[in-house]
């Protein structure tokens, strides 16, 4: 298994392998679902994780992986308090050899769950390319980090 953690748009994002992190975005689409859950005026929420081929930076405009082969599961999700008083919003999940035909991982989302393909994505994260051999496996862990700041 694979770690490595960043930080990007004042979030922190922890994504579970050995790879540059090039890019990274909390969508917009993303940023107006959390106020319509902050609002209770929301069925939508974040379960899955996806993984797929691109290279195209992240943007906030997006509102999925681009690759033309992708992969989602559902993660494991949690939540808890950091010791510096971060509230952390926490998804893994671990991808292997046969998730992608090329076997070759790029770009990781966020999204609503396993099925819903690309359309409704928290973020995007894209990393130097991660090839798996047939007997390796890739886990990823995604955090977002909530701190106060006045």
């Amino acid at each position: 298994m694979k770690k490595n953690k960043f930080v990007s748009n004042g979030a922190v994002l922890a994504m579970g392998m050995f790879a540059a992190i090039t890019s990274s975005k909390i969508t917009n689409l993303g940023k107006f679902n959390i106020t319509k859950l902050l609002t209770n005026t929301s069925p939508d929420y974040y379960i899955g994780i996806g993984v797929g081929n691109d290279t195209n930076a992240a943007l906030e405009t997006q509102t999925g992986l681009l690759g033309d082969e992708t992969s989602f599961k559902d993660g494991n999700v949690s939540n808890f308090s950091s010791t510096n008083n971060s509230y952390i919003a926490q998804w893994n999940s671990t991808f292997v050899f046969a998730d992608l035909t090329t076997h070759i991982f790029r770009e990781v989302v966020v999204c609503e769950n396993a099925s819903n393909n690309t359309g409704v994505s928290l973020l995007r994260g894209v990393y130097d390319a991660v090839t798996l051999g047939a007997s390796d496996s890739l886990a990823l862990t995604v955090q977002i980090s909530v701190d106060e700041q006045v």
